[in-house]
């Protein structure tokens, strides 16, 4: 099989979510790399798209509320954002039927991943078997870094996703539990990075002009923590800016961000404050001084991913440690060995499950 009669259908999560976008964007990319040609499967169940702007968009009740009226403005213009940022993905036409897109498409291979697809425990992805093959139409099966997420090793799954796993052509994950899970039924199993690993992203000019300052980038936080990150900034004279989700508390927010403003915001802090997965790994990428507080639901792949680069030190639940964490100096030439080694693995599992020649 030649690679420019190779065509890739890329079934994976795209929501309003900075590092979900991301990681389809970067999987694209670097299958587009690769020299085939490659689409986003543009498969979702409508309950999905409600319980996600629901999500997102909060109680309809709080905009006559003077004081989250501002911050539901800019969350809107989140939105619309990310939105704009969809441009970047070669999406099919869309579907809930995805029968109906592979037959059309007639994809020689499908990739599902990356990111938690087979999270049956998140609301807004649900039990959906099609995330695990079922009903798709193509020559060969394959995934690439995908993730259980809350469902954890040892737990039981249910046949039906056993029976899907048991299908695929190829299987690789990105996290440890995932890994576990897939060789409890006794399958082979790769584990790779994610694909915002893979595909250096270009980033726009930096138009703000800012104080030395510390980015926050937390889905949630405890009023504990909140006094411990105030006091540790007034002591080292640094700015508190929070990015994507609105935290009275720090100093200035900038809610209405897009994927790639969010990426210099994190390239341009003198630190980061975090408990996200993409938000952890941009701190590894832009080798920054930074700090995991709080994982939350999130601890089975990121405690992975800060084992996986000797980092899991930087994890904390207690942001009193901040001084200890945030004022040392990382080797991150140590980071980057471990980091370019498994990149050439994860690029030569995608080009050997893709069916590449010379993949080695």
């Amino acid at each position: 099989m030649t690679t420019n009669k190779i065509k890739v259908g890329i079934l994976t999560l795209y929501p309003f979510n900075l590092g979900a976008l991301l990681q389809a964007y970067c999987l694209q990319e670097a299958v587009k790399e690769l020299g085939v040609a490659v689409k986003i499967i543009h498969y979702r169940k409508i309950n999905s798209y409600v319980l996600e702007y629901r999500d997102f968009l909060g109680n309809p009740k709080q905009y006559i509320r003077p004081r989250t009226l501002k911050v539901k403005i800019l969350t809107l213009l989140k939105l619309i954002k990310l939105w704009r940022n969809r441009r970047f993905l070669q999406l099919t036409d869309f579907s809930q039927n995805i029968g109906k897109i592979t037959a059309k498409e007639k994809f020689d291979i499908v990739i599902l991943g990356s990111d938690e697809i087979w999270n049956y425990k998140n609301a807004v992805v649900g039990f959906d078997l099609t995330y695990f093959g079922k009903g798709i139409k193509t020559k060969k099966l394959v995934s690439y870094g995908v993730s259980f997420g809350q469902v954890n090793f040892g737990e039981k799954i249910n046949e039906q996703v056993v029976d899907c796993l048991r299908h695929l052509n190829c299987i690789s994950v990105r996290d440890l539990n995932s890994l576990e899970i897939i060789r409890s039924f006794s399958l082979k199993a790769e584990k790779v990075l994610d694909p915002t690993f893979l595909h250096d992203i270009c980033l726009p000019p930096f138009g703000k002009k800012l104080p030395g300052y510390i980015l926050v980038y937390l889905n949630f936080i405890s009023r504990e923590n909140v006094f411990y990150i105030r006091e540790y900034a007034r002591k080292n004279n640094k700015k508190l800016i929070a990015i994507g989700l609105h935290m009275p508390w720090c100093d200035m927010n900038f809610i209405d961000v897009d994927v790639f403003e969010w990426l210099n915001f994190i390239k341009h802090a003198d630190s980061v404050i975090t408990n996200t997965f993409h938000g952890t790994i941009f701190s590894i990428l832009y080798k920054k001084s930074f700090c995991v507080l709080d994982v939350g639901t999130k601890v089975n792949k990121i405690s992975s991913l800060l084992d996986d680069f000797n980092l899991i030190r930087q994890k904390t639940d207690n942001a009193k440690n901040l001084n200890e964490l945030l004022n040392q100096t990382l080797d991150y030439s140590d980071v980057f060995k471990i980091v370019d080694r498994v990149k050439r693995e994860s690029l030569n599992y995608l080009k050997k499950s893709i069916g590449m020649e010379g993949a080695g």
